[in-house]
């Protein structure tokens, strides 16, 4: 009995490992991990919030297989070549403006950010304390083909906006960590 009570222990452990609630992750067929790939990652909406692109950025790098066009490259670029932000989503202005950066993926990534929830406020000595929830959306598209090669949602949830944000990052790169497995 105890030898069976063990058994189930270790499965449950190793299950929760392999599996992220918080990470959601779609990936072609087409997306070759042994390749090395030069990206310019941009947000989705003409928005400017650092913390999550340096994340972001940092979450890419650290896989190894990913090397990042500067952002003030894209920006130029931006201003130079008269794209906008909601422009660069048709394909055709993904394909020309990555030509132009010299890059195999636009990344592109979205983010909502939430302040608490009633049911998980939390009162210390009379100060209200609410969760930040944030989603993060990261959307790479082929530069060549136009194909979406990954597509993630990551969510991330503390007391902490930063660490909020962190977790988010980390859950939506998850599938690129993992190499596509699941």
């Amino acid at each position: 009995m105890k030898r069976l009570l063990f058994l189930f222990l270790i499965s449950c452990a190793t299950s929760t490992q392999l599996e992220n609630p918080d990470a959601q992750f779609s990936i072609s067929k087409n997306f070759d991990f042994s390749k090395h790939y030069t990206i310019a990652l941009i947000p989705l909406k003409d928005v400017s919030f650092d913390e999550i692109y340096n994340n972001i950025a940092l979450q890419l790098l650290s896989i190894g297989n990913f090397k990042l066009v500067e952002r003030k490259d894209i920006e130029n670029v931006l201003n130079e070549q008269n794209f906008q932000y909601t422009g660069i989503t048709e394909n055709a202005k993904i394909s020309e403006f990555g030509k132009i950066l010299n890059a195999d993926i636009i990344g592109m990534y979205s983010f909502q950010i939430q302040v608490g929830y009633e049911s998980f406020e939390v009162y210390i000595f009379g100060i209200n304390y609410k969760p930040y929830i944030v989603n993060v959306y990261l959307k790479l598209i082929s530069v060549e083909t136009g194909e979406v090669l990954y597509y993630g949602k990551g969510r991330g949830q503390s007391y902490s906006k930063s660490e909020a944000i962190e977790e988010a990052v980390k859950n939506v790169v998850f599938g690129l960590k993992k190499g596509g497995k699941r």
